[in-house]
């Protein structure tokens, strides 16, 4: 029954996982979020823009892709940082 409530949890965005623990018996999930009072965690990137940078820059040497593409793209990456 905690396991479907658990689930219920991460799936509705109420608790994030924090850590996982896996030892030769099983393995332990650290969780913690709103429900337990603590605010929200959120990842951060803060080397992402100079990867994607990178990564386009590579991807451009090697293969032709459409200017259309890469503009498309770079507009969605820009939500994630």
């Amino acid at each position: 029954m905690l396991d479907i409530i658990l689930v219920i949890l991460l799936l509705t965005d109420k608790i994030n996982v924090l850590g996982i623990f896996i030892s030769h018996g099983g393995f332990s999930l650290t969780v913690s979020g709103p429900i337990f009072g603590v605010p929200k965690s959120e990842g951060t990137l803060p080397g992402a823009k100079k990867i994607f940078n990178e990564f386009h820059e590579i991807v451009s040497n090697h293969y032709k892709i459409e200017p259309e593409f890469i503009t498309k793209i770079r507009k969605e990456g820009q939500a994630w940082l």
